[in-house]
């Protein structure tokens, strides 16, 4: 039963960062950057960058063996 909430926790957590990192990306909300002097390539290249990143830490997880 302990696990099982700290599992809850931590998806929680992890989907709160997740909404977190989201509003930093490069043209985001917040951003009022101007980027006109970088290749659009190399931003394509970065977004897709942060982007693979932001989507590779929702796809770790501890192993269920690891809790028990």
């Amino acid at each position: 039963m302990k696990v099982d909430k700290r599992v809850r926790v931590l998806s929680v957590l992890l989907v709160l960062s997740g909404i977190a990192l989201s509003s930093l990306v490069p043209g985001g909300p917040i951003e009022n950057r101007d980027f006109s002097h970088i290749a659009p390539v190399v931003l394509l290249v970065f977004n897709i960058f942060l982007t693979a990143l932001g989507l590779g830490s929702f796809l770790l997880r501890i192993p269920d063996q690891a809790c028990h």
